[in-house]
């Protein structure tokens, strides 16, 4: 663990919008589940103080966490600020339901390294069933996304193109790994998700994920306490690389902490730097090593991911 424990974060993790167009199954945003009264949208401002404090640092960025990125009217501006001090990589994550022509060669022309999306369902019933959004918009943006990327691929051979990396959730694997399968309404479609998608995207560039299932959305309904001998946090990788910030420019806890309950600092009061070496995080990171999840308090002590 003292391998990752570092003077300074190494990734950057923008909550870029707090709100969401789909609703998600597994996520506590797109259920409209999370209480906080944060700010919908992170501000270009914020990023300004925050791109000042990693200038002359190698520091990659995660526009990954909460809602759907696309949806901050200043996501564009955003992205340039980001990319200013040239950071050492740059990652999306999106539901691709707003990655239209315009937007889609916004990305790649910003040499993002990876685009990350889940596609959970292969009809029009089953991915509705999980996200509530059309799968046709869906696919047909994601094969104009990758068409696109083709072109530029062959118009300009020295181009690093961005990797497109997809997870599949359907309902009926979500519904039974969380012990529920009387709420499955759709029969699985993970297999043929999975052969689908190996038709559109391209092999040795692309990636689908193994399918996965997080409890995100069911933490306070379940309210379990955290098993302080036998559970290992599955983010405990991250907390001495990743510094994740909220649309309010709060230093939180992990990705995961979606009513931002436990604050380090605030980017506009301190720099990153001086939060990072707070008395506050550091015993966080102390309690985090040794399982003490009761002495953490929320969201850690019901959190069972």
């Amino acid at each position: 663990m003292q391998l990752f424990l570092r003077d300074f974060p190494i990734t950057i993790s923008l909550s870029v919008s707090s709100v969401c167009n789909a609703q998600c199954i597994w996520c506590p945003i797109g259920l409209r589940l999370n209480t906080a009264n944060k700010s919908k949208f992170l501000s270009p401002a914020i990023v300004d103080k925050i791109v000042s404090d990693c200038k002359g640092r190698e520091i990659e960025f995660f526009l990954a966490d909460m809602g759907e990125p696309l949806m901050n009217p200043d996501f564009k501006e955003i992205v340039t600020k980001c990319r200013s001090i040239n950071p050492i990589g740059m990652y999306l994550s999106t539901n691709f339901s707003l990655m239209n022509e315009d937007m889609s060669k916004f990305i790649l022309d910003n040499n993002f390294n990876v685009v990350g999306l889940n596609i959970d369902g292969v009809t029009e019933e089953g991915y509705y069933a999980v996200k509530h959004l059309p799968l046709k918009v869906v696919i047909n943006n994601l094969i104009n996304f990758i068409n696109m990327r083709q072109e530029k691929m062959r118009a300009i051979p020295q181009w690093k193109p961005p990797s497109v990396c997809i997870s599949i959730t359907t309902q009926a694997r979500y519904y039974f790994e969380i012990g529920e399968p009387e709420r499955i309404t759709i029969p699985d479609e993970t297999r043929m998700t999975y052969e689908y998608l190996r038709n559109i995207i391209q092999p040795g560039l692309d990636l689908i994920n193994p399918a996965f299932v997080i409890t995100w959305a069911e933490r306070k309904r379940w309210n379990r306490p955290r098993d302080k001998k036998n559970t290992i946090c599955t983010n405990i990788y991250a907390v001495g690389i990743k510094c994740c910030i909220d649309t309010d420019g709060n230093m939180i806890v992990c990705c995961q902490d979606y009513d931002s309950d436990l604050k380090f600092g605030n980017v506009i009061d301190n720099t990153i730097d001086e939060i990072w070496h707070t008395e506050k995080r550091l015993q966080f990171i102390s309690k985090i090593i040794n399982n003490d999840y009761a002495g953490i308090g929320l969201p850690c002590s019901i959190c069972q991911d």
